[in-house]
């Protein structure tokens, strides 16, 4: 009878090992699927162009859901301003962006966050008014707690986008030209307050052993005795 390798034991216990694990986040997917889903924002949006740089506060609210759009323009989301309007094939400067959806969940049972595939160049994110944040690179993509700012109901998104390149800035003024806007998808992604919000597998080889450590980051959850 052949003597099977202690190398090739650890082998076959660390792959039944991995079977298990990827088994386990299988079945915990599907339970978890039915609490967890998204709201695209996609479609048209309002879409302002600003050569005064201005909207932010003040009498113009572009902001928030109290700003007059009666005068903005219709955009398709994604896609970038060069595309859609001919007048705005070379501009670089800033627009606002703005969209209404509903939300029937109750916020403080769940965690949401804002989506962002990729919005070209500089940006910064207002739900209902409330400023969220503020993202710089147009290929990245990029998301933002939401439940402080939504609410039950109609609520407000609204982006100010600005596309201007600099000498000191990446990309530069050289050989390059920046497109700008929203040109990539949007969601609302809406969670379980209670979720794993990180998980990492790490694995350390010894001479006559393999060590393989799990770390789950958990937040949401309460401890009770």
């Amino acid at each position: 009878m052949k003597t099977v390798p202690c190398a090739s034991r650890q082998h076959f216990y660390l792959f039944l090992f991995y079977l298990l694990l990827h088994l386990i986040f299988l079945q915990s997917s599907s339970l978890l699927a039915a609490n967890r889903y998204s709201i695209s924002l996609d479609s048209t949006w309002y879409f302002l162009p600003c050569l005064s740089d201005r909207g932010e506060g003040g009498r113009f609210k572009y902001e928030s859901g109290e700003a007059i759009r009666t005068t903005w323009r219709k955009i398709k989301v994604p896609s970038c301003w060069q595309r859609q309007f001919e007048d705005l094939k070379y501009f670089e400067g800033v627009c606002w962006y703005s969209r209404d959806f509903q939300f029937e969940s109750d916020p403080e049972s769940v965690y949401a966050q804002l989506v962002f595939e990729g919005v070209n160049y500089r940006c910064r994110i207002y739900l209902n008014g409330q400023a969220l944040g503020d993202h710089e690179g147009g290929y990245t993509r990029f998301t933002l707690p939401a439940r402080k700012a939504l609410k039950r109901g109609l609520n407000t998104v609204a982006l100010r986008v600005d596309n201007r390149r600099h000498l000191l800035k990446v990309p530069g003024n050289v050989g390059w030209f920046n497109y700008g806007g929203i040109y990539r998808p949007v969601r609302l992604e809406v969670f379980p307050k209670t979720r794993i919000a990180n998980l990492a597998v790490r694995t350390r080889n010894l001479d006559d052993e393999a060590v393989l450590g799990v770390e789950v980051t958990v937040k949401g959850a309460r401890c009770t005795e």
